[in-house]
């Protein structure tokens, strides 16, 4: 339920145009503390960011990339998301981008 909430939150943060950026800065208030979401979650929401912004149905996408719909709308969904490096390269090429990873030192 709360990753459902933070999920949602994200998605209007950038369906309005604000910029997601993990900020540890903030002030350690009382009761409150960092929230790490999991590595599928935010893999599937950059996903159907990336989609939305091209303007193109899951259906497109699937097509473009050769799979079914239903294994699409699954790379999308952030509690099942299980996409490979392979995948996502495919799911890249198709918004006309390239896939890049990198490692972050832990907080």
């Amino acid at each position: 339920m709360a990753l459902d909430l933070v999920v949602l939150h994200l998605e209007d943060c950038w369906e309005s145009g604000h910029k997601v950026r993990p900020d540890r800065t903030l002030p350690k208030a009382e009761g409150w503390e960092w929230v790490e979401l999991p590595l599928r979650t935010l893999t599937a929401m950059q996903i159907r960011h990336e989609r939305r912004l091209r303007k193109l149905t899951m259906h497109q996408v699937a097509d473009l990339i050769g799979v079914a719909p239903a294994t699409y709308q699954k790379w999308e969904d952030p509690r099942r998301c299980n996409a490979t490096l392979e995948t996502l390269e495919k799911i890249a090429r198709a918004f006309g981008s390239v896939l890049e990873v990198n490692f972050r030192k832990t907080a």
